[in-house]
């Protein structure tokens, strides 16, 4: 094998992350300029600046939320020499600051690599690396040895889910709920009632509006409070997990029962992504994994929710499914 030991390299510094932080700091910082310009000679109450006061509050949560990706990608490019990873005939050792793991040949299905992550696919668990030991996923999917034997459905796949979500299951392998879905809620609502209340505290001295712009503030926060609640409605029923992969199929669960895509049923797999919008996320992509079953509706999982990457994803069921239902799993990206 053409990989023995190698150091983590730094790659590129974070520079086009750090410029997107100090854009929207500067676009913060107008935005109060101006406002605070208007104000000294505008009446308390100017719906020009209570706009530019909701333009500067978006720009700001958003560069928080920058801010500390940034901080991430910053500490993990300071870290990057300080990794190491060592292959021999039948182990592989990665040696990090958190600590060490260790992966037997005969435990590995296979890896690949999405961005700035390199996913090692196991029996039992999906592995993230940082993609810092330049191009090794053809070299380690040529030394992993596992294999899995062909295995029937479960019979009572929902007791095989609590077990999972319990972490006694064996022989499967558990993905844990992802919580990047929080980034597009809409919290527009209460940035509109954060700037109507500010501007109400600022009226001349005698004119009052009440309780009223508190309980505009109260309904503007219900908005995003309400699509939190039904949220995690459809949630909680999960048990913290996004999939339970088995070697005969993939299990989900939702507030209606068990989801099944056995590997024996399953057509294809694919990834569709659309446009999207929101205060913290900006315009994004919204990506989608999609099972496609035979004579059955498709099981589609918005990888939001996924506690991986939907490429790394495809390479896990992949993995199982080739192997599982003895190569009819028919998965393609």
């Amino acid at each position: 094998m053409p990989l023995e030991e190698r150091s983590g390299a730094r790659g590129p510094f974070p520079w086009v992350r750090l410029a997107r932080v100090l854009l929207l700091l500067a676009f913060v910082a107008v935005m109060i300029a101006i406002v605070l310009w208007r104000e000294a000679d505008a009446a308390a109450v100017d719906p020009p600046s209570m706009i530019m006061r909701l333009l500067a509050l978006g720009a700001g949560a958003r560069a928080l939320l920058e801010g500390a990706l940034f901080l991430g990608r910053t500490r993990r490019w300071v870290q990057a020499p300080k990794h190491r990873l060592h292959v021999d005939e039948d182990t592989l050792t990665w040696q990090s600051p958190k600590g060490t793991v260790e992966l037997a040949a005969s435990e590995l299905l296979t890896a690949t690599q999405v961005e700035d992550a390199l996913f090692l696919v196991t029996r039992t668990e999906l592995v993230r690396l940082p993609a810092i030991f330049g191009d090794v996923t053809e070299a380690i999917q040529s030394w992993a040895r596992a294999s899995i034997p062909p295995t029937a459905p479960s019979e009572r796949p929902s007791e095989l889910y609590d077990s999972a979500a319990r972490g006694r299951a064996e022989g499967v392998v558990v993905l844990r709920h992802g919580w990047a879905w929080l980034r597009r809620g809409p919290y527009a609502s209460l940035l509109i009632g954060m700037v109507f209340l500010d501007a109400s505290l600022r009226l001349p001295e005698g004119v009052s509006l009440g309780l009223l712009p508190y309980l505009g503030l109260g309904a503007c926060a219900a908005v995003p409070l309400g699509w939190l609640a039904l949220a995690f409605r459809d949630i909680a029923p999960r048990r913290g997990l996004a999939l339970v992969i088995t070697p005969a199929e993939a299990l989900m669960r939702t507030r209606g029962g068990i989801l099944r895509a056995p590997w024996t049923r399953l057509e294809d797999i694919t990834i569709q992504s659309s446009l999207g919008w929101s205060v913290l996320g900006g315009r994004h992509a919204r990506r989608r994994l999609v099972l496609l079953r035979k004579n059955d509706t498709p099981i589609r999982y918005d990888e939001a929710y996924l506690g991986a990457p939907a490429e790394a994803v495809v390479a896990l069921i992949d993995a199982f499914s080739s192997q599982g239902s003895g190569g009819g799993g028919g998965i393609s990206d």
